[in-house]
């Protein structure tokens, strides 16, 4: 017997994009029924399933028994219905090397190349320019 969780999850911008990137990525599909309005939408994992959801409230088992707000079936009507958009990941911040500033070669404070090399980019433990 499955039981419902105690304490809902919570719906957080991010848990938001991630549900619409699942939705996205297994195809699922928003089908608009003719002349209600209503959405059903296709289940990512079983076939020939649908769970009927407005964007917010839905019937799919994660929000029935798991009392998570957050589905992908709710994303997925959000964005068909310009509620939620679809953010483009955040890059990853540059990891430059502070001693070779991403070059490969450490120079001196008159930028003249020093003997050492610079390890893929990272800092040699103990490697100190030394002037020409």
């Amino acid at each position: 017997m499955v039981t419902a969780t105690s304490r809902p999850r919570p719906a957080t911008p991010d848990r938001w994009q991630a549900a619409l990137r699942r939705a996205i990525a297994s195809g699922i599909e928003p089908l608009q029924i003719s002349g209600s309005g209503e959405y059903v939408v296709t289940s990512a994992t079983k076939t020939g399933t649908c769970y009927r959801s407005d964007g917010y409230a839905c019937e799919c088992e994660a929000a029935a028994l798991g009392n998570d707000p957050v589905c992908a079936h709710r994303a997925v009507v959000l964005y068909v219905n310009h509620r939620l958009a679809l953010r483009e990941p955040t890059p990853a911040p540059s990891r430059r090397c502070p001693l070779c500033l991403g070059e490969g070669i450490l120079r001196d404070p008159d930028g003249r190349q020093c003997p050492e090399r610079c390890a893929r980019g990272c800092p040699i433990p103990g490697a100190r320019p030394v002037a020409a």
